[in-house]
């Protein structure tokens, strides 16, 4: 079943803290709705990523801009971001 807002509801936003895990893979959400971004964060840390997230189009670029090629090898990144378009 695929996640949905409802199922998140009762989670509290952890967008800002990564997961501690060294062996877990990295995923960068980038989203500029708050509500989005945590709980699509909430669902990738239940299921064991190490979760970082950019809350817009600027800080998704200057974070990609900071790391090493392929550190993030899955970036979600919502379309329509202010800094993107």
């Amino acid at each position: 079943e695929p996640p949905t807002k409802k199922m998140f509801a009762g989670f509290t936003s952890r967008c800002t803290t990564p997961a501690t895990s060294s062996s877990a893979q990295r995923v960068l959400v980038a989203d500029d709705d708050p509500h989005d971004r945590a709980w699509l964060a909430d669902y990738l840390r239940a299921q064991g990523y190490a979760v970082h997230d950019a809350h817009d189009g600027v800080e998704l670029l200057d974070i990609l801009r900071m790391v090493p090629p392929r550190y993030f090898p899955v970036v979600l990144c919502d379309q329509r971001m202010p800094g993107l378009m």
